[in-house]
């Protein structure tokens, strides 16, 4: 039964990774289906699909569906718009890159970097919280102090930025980076603090019960 459970999860998966492909490829097949083949587009692509397979695959073996019910409906909104926006940014990233004629191997360098640190910062952080990640803003029980979150408070977040600013630099696309960090920073930092006001104080107390401001 297992077995037939996982097996199922990973042709989803595939499936899942191969209709992202699509959809996130549309710019360059619009513009000129030949610059797939082109080295820069590849690693492009290949990078954001193994950074959503890895972060597909431990959200599903993570998933909890007593977790599923929406506790902040208007952080999940933003996430929702967070999502498209980051679509967004890889498309501009691609039209930019068609448009370019100096592409920078040391950008494209960082852009990798970044990328893989985001990606790397986003999987520890659901492996550290389990069935209790979610796009959701929520507590359950006492704030997370062990794995990555004993260094950082919010790995998610700074991984989904490194993310979202490291994909268009692998195309040099810095134009487009600047504004994935303009836009999604404030987001990221509205988000953070949302999640900030629901820890216990130093009192026993959370944040919420000293403002009502949500």
């Amino acid at each position: 039964m297992r077995s037939n459970i996982r097996l199922t999860r990973v042709l989803s998966t595939l499936v899942a990774t191969l209709l992202h492909a699509a959809l996130l490829l549309i710019p360059t097949l619009l513009i000129d289906a030949a610059q797939i083949t082109r080295p820069q587009i590849a690693l492009f692509a290949t990078m954001i699909l193994v950074a959503a397979t890895i972060e597909g695959i431990l959200v599903c073996d993570a998933f909890d569906p007593a977790q599923s019910a929406i506790l902040d409906l208007r952080a999940m909104q933003v996430a929702r718009v967070v999502g498209i926006l980051i679509l967004i940014i890889y498309w501009i990233a691609q039209i930019e890159f068609s448009r370019s004629e100096s592409h920078s191997h040391t950008v494209r360098y960082v852009g990798c970097i970044a990328l893989v640190a985001g990606t790397l910062f986003r999987a520890l952080a659901i492996l550290s919280l389990g069935q209790q990640f979610t796009s959701d803003v929520r507590l359950v029980g006492q704030p997370r102090r062990t794995g990555i979150y004993a260094r950082l408070d919010h790995p998610a977040e700074l991984g989904m930025l490194l993310i979202a600013v490291g994909s268009p630099l692998i195309l040099s696309a810095i134009w487009t980076a600047m504004a994935a960090i303009t836009v999604l920073g404030p987001i990221s930092v509205w988000r953070m603090k949302r999640e900030n006001a629901i820890k216990p104080s130093a009192h026993g107390e959370t944040k919420d019960d000293l403002s009502s401001g949500y």
